[in-house]
């Protein structure tokens, strides 16, 4: 009895720790585009939107699923091969985020939506500042600690640009979102200045032979890519497209919902980070049964989060859409389908992050890509017919199908259930 409950007690304190950061990470943003959205009219916030989701995007892009490589390489690399997979995935990581930059200018420009140049220059800065960011967290992670990794990722840069919100808030002057995000950049800098300074001393370590694995790296990250790209997909593009399909006002109030109902993949990304790591040990020492039982266990805490969100947006939704401005609680009825969605993913458990770990980089792009074009096409379609309520009622869909399409594949390919079925499975027992 002891012996069991020690492995849990030590599961839900590691789990909680990654929870607590997600969550201060949340409340972070939440203040940050709340206080900012009080300075600004709709029309402006919903600009913000649309360039925040698309650099955003462009910078998980830009990544080239090297962030899970890294998790997959440190705990087995050595000393040298470490500090060459790291200056392969910079270097890489910055060459794609100027061509990315490149690219959405050109097409921006070739469709008649010229950015200002102050505010192309801040979103450029914030895509390279943002990419390099979470390449240097996801070393930090395995190297340093979560702590360390998400605290700054995470938080610190959130807080910051959530003190110059509050000030021009207080002075009554407007937080432009070429200033937003100029500023997101700089403090991400920042952010990533101190993390490599704790990772260098882990980097000077060059024993070992460095092996020339450079094509191997190519080939595992195609699938780790396109799992990255379509997750943020996912999270990004709907505010993007509604700002190009309706307009900036309707992004705007989407927008807010959606930081609303980010609550929940927060949850479930604190989750996944945590399942991650075991993941990666559990798995290829053949250690099933452990594995099936830590990500129950894990199960526990996405179904109290899942159930106490949709209780407080259900009841509150409104009120914290009106953080925004009052306009802003029309809205509710997008948050409230919005979290619903965002809720059965939760309970789905880490399905991508098993997948992806376990030898099956291809089985996920493939449901994915399936689940991404869905939800795009519905989004293109009920958004023009029922406006943002249209388009949350395609998001929430997809995300569901999806959710239930890749916990099948656990299921069959790997003998592993990660949903909150294998807890209910437990307490029938």
């Amino acid at each position: 009895m002891t012996g069991s409950a020690r492995p849990a007690r030590a599961v839900l304190a590691g789990a909680g720790g990654a929870l607590a950061l997600k969550a201060a990470g949340a409340c972070a943003a939440f203040v940050m585009f709340a206080v900012t959205a009080r300075t600004l009219d709709a029309e402006a916030f919903g600009r913000l939107g649309i360039w925040f989701n698309a650099m955003s995007f462009l910078a998980v892009v830009a990544l080239c699923g090297q962030e899970t490589l890294i998790l997959k390489v440190w705990a087995t690399g050595t000393g040298a091969c470490r500090h060459s997979l790291m200056r392969f995935a910079l270097s890489n990581t910055i060459a794609a985020a100027l061509g990315l930059f490149a690219v959405a200018l050109t097409i921006a420009l070739a469709i008649g939506h010229a950015p200002r140049p102050s505010l192309a220059a801040a979103g450029g800065a914030f895509l390279l500042a943002q990419a390099v960011l979470h390449l240097t967290s996801h070393a930090s992670r395995v190297a340093v600690g979560l702590r360390a990794a998400e605290g700054h990722r995470e938080v610190a840069w959130r807080l910051a640009v959530a003190t110059a919100a509050v000030v021009c808030l207080a002075g009554g002057r407007p937080l432009l979102p070429e200033a937003f995000l100029a500023l997101a950049a700089l403090c991400m800098i920042g952010s990533t200045a101190w993390q490599w300074r704790r990772l260098a001393s882990r980097l000077r370590d060059r024993a070992g032979p460095a092996p020339a694995d450079r094509r191997g790296w190519r080939r595992q990250m195609g699938g780790m890519w396109l799992a990255a790209i379509l997750d943020a997909g996912n999270q990004y593009l709907d505010v993007v497209l509604i700002g190009l399909l309706l307009d900036p006002s309707a992004a705007a109030g989407y927008f807010a919902a959606a930081r609303i109902a980010a609550v929940f993949p927060i949850l479930a990304g604190g989750l996944a980070n945590y399942a991650a790591a075991e993941i990666a040990g559990l798995f290829p020492a053949g250690q099933r049964q452990r594995l099936q039982s830590l990500l129950a266990r894990l199960q526990s805490l996405a179904a109290v989060g899942a159930i106490a969100g949709l209780v407080i947006v259900a009841v509150w939704g409104a009120a914290l859409l009106a953080i925004f401005g009052d306009g802003y609680r029309d809205f509710a009825p997008v948050l409230h389908v919005l979290a619903l969605g965002a809720a059965v993913s939760l309970l789905a458990g880490p399905a991508p992050h098993l997948l992806l770990l376990c030898g099956l980089e291809r089985a996920y792009p493939m449901a994915g890509i399936a689940a991404l074009v869905l939800r795009m096409v519905l989004v293109l379609v009920l958004s023009s017919t029922f406006g943002a309520v249209g388009a949350a009622a395609a998001a929430a869909f997809a995300a569901s199908v999806q959710a239930v399409v890749l916990n099948r594949l656990c299921r069959r390919r790997l003998g592993i259930d990660p949903s909150v079925v294998a807890l209910l499975r437990r307490a029938n027992r």
